[in-house]
């Protein structure tokens, strides 16, 4: 298992593939909060591993494999200053970042903060926020504070899938 070290009990953990070939480039996938690298394992990784791409994917802390402090608030600043410290850390070549659901919000402002990357891909991203989907972005992070994935599974998964 490979982990970013980010303090005594907080960590990232992360799979690296790099390109295979001259010029491909690097797929840095940034999950959204209910996910894990096996969202993307399944099928976009392998596929584009087989055409010399490299890929990055990881784990937010408090996702699976991803250690956290308790008393860590894991805001949207910890967020995309983790991904800033895991791109300097790996130095992926050529990375584009793509980001599922709010996954889409930190790569944007990590790439506004003066990450150098090659492309922005946002799938399912951005919306207006009014008062109802702030406050389930609220809950959403509070959850996740207090629970973990765990939690959030708990709370979500009868949304997410039909049984």
């Amino acid at each position: 298992m490979t982990m970013l070290e980010l303090g005594p009990k907080d960590g990232l953990y992360y799979e690296y593939t790099p390109p295979a070939r001259d010029g491909a480039c690097t797929y840095v996938f940034v999950n959204p909060i209910t996910g894990d690298v096996g969202l993307w394992n399944a099928a976009i990784v392998p596929a584009l591993q087989k055409e010399g791409h490299g890929t990055l994917v990881y784990n937010f802390r408090g996702q699976a494999n991803s250690p956290f402090s308790p008393d860590l608030a894991l805001s949207e600043d910890v967020i995309v200053g983790d991904l800033r410290a895991l791109l300097s850390h790996v130095q992926p070549p050529r990375p584009v970042l793509i980001g599922l659901s709010i996954g889409g919000l930190y790569a944007a402002k990590a790439y506004l903060a003066g990450e150098k990357v090659a492309g922005l891909v946002l799938v399912n991203t951005l919306r207006r926020i009014t008062p109802r989907l702030a406050w389930m972005n609220d809950a959403t992070v509070r959850a996740m504070q207090v629970g973990g994935p765990d939690l959030m599974k708990d709370l979500l998964f009868h949304l997410l899938v039909h049984l």
